[in-house]
């Protein structure tokens, strides 16, 4: 399993930061695909279906940066 981490910030100037498994290395980084094909009153779905999620609105967040990994 692979584990991305990123920050997102919203637009009122707070960041949260998230991290998300995948089980391939070159998945890419989804969930910048889902901000990006995401409509203006969407919602980004972090987590997975068997534990805990978090709806934010996709109009709330400004952008999404891709934080290094800790272990390299």
């Amino acid at each position: 399993m692979f584990v991305t981490y990123y920050r997102i910030h919203f637009i009122n100037g707070q960041a949260m930061n998230v991290a998300e498994c995948t089980e391939d290395e070159n998945a890419g980084f989804s969930l910048i695909s889902r901000f990006q094909d995401a409509l203006p009153d969407g919602l980004l779905i972090l987590g997975t279906e068997d534990m805990p999620q978090q709806f934010i609105p996709a109009n709330n967040t400004l952008y999404i940066t891709v934080e290094p990994d800790d272990e390299e």
